[in-house]
Order: C-alpha cells, then structure tokens, then sequence
C-alpha cells in the first residue's frame, strides 16, 4: 500500500502530456516488435530509396574530442566511460550480458558512439561499420539502450560530424552505409521524442533533427526543420529560467544543455535572436558557479567530467560569439535558487531554491540550504557527488539530506526520494531575505520538507558570508522533540581535529579553519564522489544540536598560518 500512495504522490506532479507521450511510446513499443510491426513497416516505409543527398560542410565538429576514452591496442580497444574500463576485440559484443541492469548507463555511454572521435580513420571505419550491422532496431527491450533515442541523437549528432570532418578521406561504400544508417536513426527520432522525459533529454532529440535538417538534402528536411525549431522555443522558454540557469538546476547538465545549444546556434548560423539572447547568461552561470579548480559546483548529479570543462565551454563560446564572461564577486542566480560570494581567496555557494522542476526531478539531491566553500584553490566544504545512477545504497546515498551540508530531522529526508530518479513529496523552499552586505551577503530561507512529523517542524537557515568566515543559524520552528542535526562533508584531503564538544580545527595545506558552536560535535565516516565511479574516503563533521524546535548557530572562521 506504501509503494502505491509513493507512486501516487509522484505521478500527481507529472503534467498530462507527460503521461500521454509515454503511454503512446509504450504502445509503439509492444507493437513495434511483433509481427503486426514488422509488416506496418514494410507498408508505410517512407525513407529514401538509395543514398540520401547530403551538405557536410557546416557541421564540422566545434568542440574537441574528448579524450582518454578509448586506447587502440595491437587486436583490441580499451574503452573507459565513468571511470570503469572494458576491452573489447572487434567484432564488438555491443550487448554484454552483465551491462544490461540497473540504468544502464554504461552500455548506453558505449552506444553513444563518442568514443569515435579519437579513433584513426580505419578504426572509426570499423566500428561504425560493426555498430551498424549487428545493430538492426525492434529486438527485444532496443529501447532501453541501443536504439533509446537519446543514445540515437548523441550517436547521429557524433556520426554526422565525424563524417563532415572526415569525409574527404572515406571510401564511397563506407560513405553511403553510414549516411543510410544516419537516416533511418533520424527518421524513427522523429517519431520516438522524449516528449515524456522533456529537460536535457529533449534538448538532445531537437540538436538531432536540426542537424539533420542541415546535414541532409531531403523532402523530410523541411519537417524535421520546423518540428525543431518549434520545439526548440517552446523549451527555450521553459528550460531556460530568467537568471540563465537551466531548470534541472545541475551544473554538469547545465554545461551539456549548453553545448547541445551552440551547437544548435552554429547550424542556424548564429541567427535565431531567442536562442542567442539564452547563452550569454547560461555561460555567466557557468562562470560564476565553477570553483578555483576548475570544476563545476556539484550540487544535484554533477560530476568533474560528466559535461565539457567550464573553460571548454566558455572558450568555445567566445571563438564563436566574441563574448565572454567574467566571473563576479556577488553573484545571485534567484529562480535557481543559488548565491555566491568569489574572493582571491575563497568561494562559496548556497543553494536556497528548488530541487528541480516539479514534473522533472530525476535529478534532484536533499540538498536545501546546503553550501560548498573552496579556499586557496582548494576545496574544504563539499557536495557529496554522485557515485552511480543504478539504485542501490550508492545512489541513495548520493542523494539523500544526511549527506548533504544541512539540517537534518530525526536522520530524514527534506524530500521523499526512491527508485534512480523518483521523487514523491518534494519540499517547498522560500528565500526569505537577500541582502549584500560590506563583506559578502547575507541569506534567509526556509523550507517545510520535515513538516510531515509530528508537531510539523519547519526549517529556517540564516546565512551570513564573508570572505574568511561562515556564520549560519538554524532554527528548527515547532516539532515535537525530535533529534536534529547538521553536517559538513569535508574534502577527503582535510584533516580534523576535535578540540573539545564545541570546537573543531580543520586543516587542508596551509588552509586551517576553526569551528566553533555550542553544538556537540562528533566526526563520522563519509564518502566524496567527485566523478562516476570514483569513491574517495571523506569526514563529516556533525553537529548534534538537540531536540526541536531550537534555535543554535556555528561559525566557521578562516585562520590565516
């Protein structure tokens, strides 16, 4: 009974539409793989006989490959996606057996075929070759992998520009094999978008079609033109808040949204005024919102490398629109929800918005009124990362409150997270008061994620920001006695040292920072995922501040050695 009021309380912020466009994609599914499918097909084939006409040049690819994926060796191919690698001797095994559970997402990375971009021209032949012929759609579950039409529009959009970049160098047979192939891809897009899924995904399907509509000299160019370019405003719209943040509020999407988007902007020629005026303050988010290493802030799924760099997106953002942001001092991202303050020696970032859109929070962390802080380069206050997307303790740990650097209420959840990506009852955050202040700022919100225990308890943060030093109180309204606590997930290269039950010292390099509360304060195993795939021994600090409702404050104070 439990799992059916979870699954109620999540559908019920799922929009109709939604709804509808899986409904319609699953029926589509069943019918495509019996034989009722297989004849439709034959009888409504409308692709092109022979080889479609094409126009290579404008879709050369702008951004670099990205490296480290593959390693050609003497019979085989070394090939790493989230930081685990597998060989694989050619005829590929494009269909592991131990791949095929959980979400999938190494297998998916495989067929994504990005890894294409590093191969020499015989091998890049060969793979794709291989690919397209032990590949054919409608086999039991294509979907959920190697025909999902994510995978098909990251794999045409690969396959269309390697061929633009290397087309000179291409026999005539390979040529009208992969351009074939290309083809039929889009043409079953087309009719298989991620209307059900919408956010990045979406993005993804409308880069496909549009580039399509340019690569190729069709009848269906038009249709695929137009559908794009209606899909690509609506979500313009929608996906893009006011402040410049994508909706998903992740940094690592927000760089893939990014990108998918320039390269949409080169295709039309630099010239649709809607999307031009979106990327300056998407690129003004990525600026602001990336730490002294370099990296993105990890708030939701992020990862160090699960998008372009912050300086490879930005660079070729001003190669090819002569803009370039700078990164602020005070910086405030209002419908995202996040505040910083950049100093020569320090960054920090809080995040006081929503978790996610309400029919989109696949994902979303238990990360309310929590805050990353670099000093000197150096990360000390960290999100925890995500490790994987497969369900299990790792994912939920990733994305659960006790992991995150915020207030917790009896060890709960300030939302109700399960499966991968699901989330049933969501919090409803408010920011109380921002105001910039000599030194930095000052930030108030609130949130009732913990108003379904008993007494109804409702969380409020107050935030006071400098460069060198943190001061926060919380204050734990009503409840009814339950314990409550805060935690600070150090950077596993800190040390700690508890002075006493009300002071701490935290030292990284020459980075050393004082504690103080009139919290207990007890250390405790963590984990930091910087990466997929990669789990670095961390340490929290907990502050165990009592039974609610209270009112307590900490400081944390940066001492200069």
């Amino acid at each position: 009974m439990n799992q059916i009021f979870l699954w109620l309380e999540t559908v019920r912020h799922t929009r109709g539409s939604q709804l509808l466009s899986r409904a319609r994609l699953s029926c589509k599914r069943k019918v495509a793989t019996s034989p009722i499918g297989a004849l439709l097909r034959t009888l409504t084939a409308n692709g092109a006989k022979g080889t479609p006409n094409t126009n290579p040049g404008i879709l050369s690819p702008i951004f670099p490959p990205q490296g480290g994926r593959v390693v050609k060796c003497k019979d085989s191919y070394l090939i790493t996606f989230l930081n685990e690698t597998r060989e694989f001797k050619h005829p590929f095994d494009w269909h592991p057996p131990e791949l095929e559970s959980g979400t999938r997402l190494w297998k998916l990375n495989l067929h994504y075929l990005e890894f294409i971009e590093n191969l020499d021209n015989e091998s890049f032949m060969a793979v794709v070759e291989d690919w397209i012929d032990n590949n054919p759609p409608y086999r039991r579950e294509y979907w959920l992998d190697y025909w999902n039409s994510y995978a098909i529009s990251i794999r045409c959009a690969v396959m269309m520009q390697q061929y633009a970049l290397r087309n000179s160098l291409l026999p005539t047979g390979f040529k009208e094999k992969i351009l074939r192939s290309i083809f039929d891809q889009i043409v079953y897009l087309e009719s298989n978008l991620e209307l059900d899924i919408l956010g990045n995904h979406l993005i993804k399907n409308i880069k496909a079609l549009l580039l399509a509509s340019r690569f190729f000299s069709h009848k269906l160019c038009n249709r695929w033109n137009n559908l794009a370019l209606k899909l690509l405003h609506r979500e313009l719209g929608e996906q893009i808040l006011e402040d410049g943040f994508h909706y998903e509020r992740s940094l690592s999407y927000h760089c893939q949204v990014f990108c998918d988007l320039l390269d949409i902007s080169v295709a039309l020629g630099n010239n649709d005024r809607l999307l031009q005026e979106k990327l300056f303050p998407m690129a003004q988010v990525i600026a602001d919102m990336t730490h002294p290493d370099g990296f993105v802030s990890l708030f939701n799924d992020a990862g160090f490398h699960a998008a372009y760099s912050p300086f490879v997106c930005l660079d070729t953002y001003r190669r090819i629109t002569g803009h370039s942001p700078i990164q602020r001092r005070l910086f405030r991202f209002k419908d995202a929800g996040y505040s910083g303050l950049r100093s020569e020696d320090s960054v920090f970032i809080a995040d006081c918005g929503p978790i996610g859109p309400d029919f989109l929070m696949a994902h979303a962390h238990g990360d309310i009124l929590s805050f990353e802080w670099s000093i000197q380069n150096k990360r000390v206050i960290v999100d925890a990362g995500v490790f994987e997307y497969n369900p299990g303790f790792w994912r939920d740990y990733s994305r659960k409150t006790s992991s995150h650097n915020t207030v917790t209420i009896d060890d709960g959840d300030q939302c109700q997270f399960w499966s991968s990506f699901r989330v049933g009852r969501r919090a409803k955050v408010q920011c109380l008061e921002y105001q910039i202040t000599e030194f930095g700022f000052v930030l108030r919100g609130t949130h009732d994620g913990y108003s379904g225990l008993k007494g109804k308890p409702i969380h409020r943060r107050d935030f006071c920001i400098s460069p060198a030093k943190i001061e926060i109180r919380d204050e734990i309204k009503n409840g009814d006695g339950q314990s409550v606590c805060s935690r600070l997930l150090l950077h596993p290269e800190c040390e700690v040292c508890v002075v006493n039950d009300h002071n701490a010292r935290i030292s990284i390099g020459s980075v050393l920072i004082i504690l103080t509360t009139r919290a207990r304060i007890s250390c405790v195993e963590g984990w930091w995922s910087p990466d997929w795939g990669i789990r670095q021994n961390s340490k929290f600090l907990v502050l165990h501040y009592g039974d609610c409702p209270l009112s307590i404050e900490y400081r944390l104070e940066l001492i200069q050695r």
